[in-house]
């Protein structure tokens, strides 16, 4: 899906993203995150993890944890936010839908008055983001869950 995407798209992708990253943490208390927290992980589901920093094995996600804005603290709020869109279907439309109240909450939170604009453009990408969350989720939920507190905390 993203290798069709035209680049005006990805990055319209991206900001959506980080809008329904942001959301999530608003409807769900996840109070530790920041934005830029939330911004490298939008980046980093929109244009791939190319640095390793989550998904290729538990020594490179543990050597790449420098390339975190916050290290192990945003690596919390990453597995925060996974753990809320991992419980998401892809095609379950209330799933759907709940993802879109994130979105359109992510989206007031930025202060953004065409949020409605935006919503539509991001429709067909909801089950798309779920099912990226999923995989870059799996990934790292098994490598952090493998981690001993002294390599979790670098």
């Amino acid at each position: 899906m993203l290798k069709e995407m035209s680049e005006a798209d990805r990055r319209n992708f991206q900001v959506a993203l980080f809008k329904t990253f942001l959301g999530v943490c608003k409807l769900n208390n996840i109070d530790y995150c920041t934005r830029e927290d939330i911004k490298f992980y939008a980046d980093l589901v929109a244009k791939g993890d190319k640095s390793c920093v989550l998904t290729c094995s538990k020594e490179e996600m543990i050597e790449n944890q420098g390339l975190m804005p916050r290290g192990a603290e945003t690596k919390v709020c990453i597995v925060a936010i996974e753990k809320v869109i991992l419980k998401k279907v892809p095609d379950d439309k209330e799933d759907q839908n709940k993802i879109k109240d994130a979105l359109m909450a992510g989206c007031s939170a930025v202060g953004n008055n065409r949020c409605a604009e935006k919503r539509f453009f991001f429709l067909p990408f909801i089950p798309a983001v779920i099912g990226l969350v999923k995989l870059a989720g799996i990934a790292a939920a098994g490598y952090i869950t493998s981690m001993s507190e002294s390599e979790s905390t670098r």
